[in-house]
């Protein structure tokens, strides 16, 4: 049975970002993940220029908009993997910001990334009983 998962393993998992070592008895899975999007706190800054010209194409005249500043607000956003696990094992949480919920797919496991430009981490086990 071990000598089977450790074949499903690499095979049903995304292969970016994660990492997994042996245990006894089992294994131990680190995900790590960071949100696509721009991070909290960064100003946007959108201004409009309007040009005129008259029918000999010279430039008469140039109109330039107040500024309008952006801020980009907190989300958090969920990396998510599906995996399925032969009968027999347990998952369990470790340490970081994730979670795993079992479904009748397959395993879902998380990673929650708030968009703060960093990487984040979820730490699980998983044992056979």
């Amino acid at each position: 049975v071990l000598l089977l998962l450790l074949s499903l393993v690499p095979a049903v998992i995304d292969a970016d970002n994660v990492s997994w070592r042996h245990l006894s008895g089992g294994f131990e899975i680190t995900m790590t993940a960071s949100h696509p999007g721009t991070s909290a706190g960064t100003q946007l800054v959108l201004q409009a220029t309007a040009a005129y010209y008259d029918e000999a194409g010279q430039l008469r005249g140039q109109v330039v908009s107040e500024p309008l500043v952006l801020t980009i607000g907190q989300s958090v956003w969920r990396r998510e993997w599906l995996i399925t696990v032969p009968p027999g094992w347990e998952a369990s949480a470790v340490s970081g910001s994730g979670g795993i919920e079992r479904r009748p797919d397959g395993l879902a496991v998380w990673v929650r990334c708030p968009n703060d430009g960093r990487d984040h981490v979820f730490v699980w086990k998983l044992r056979y009983q």
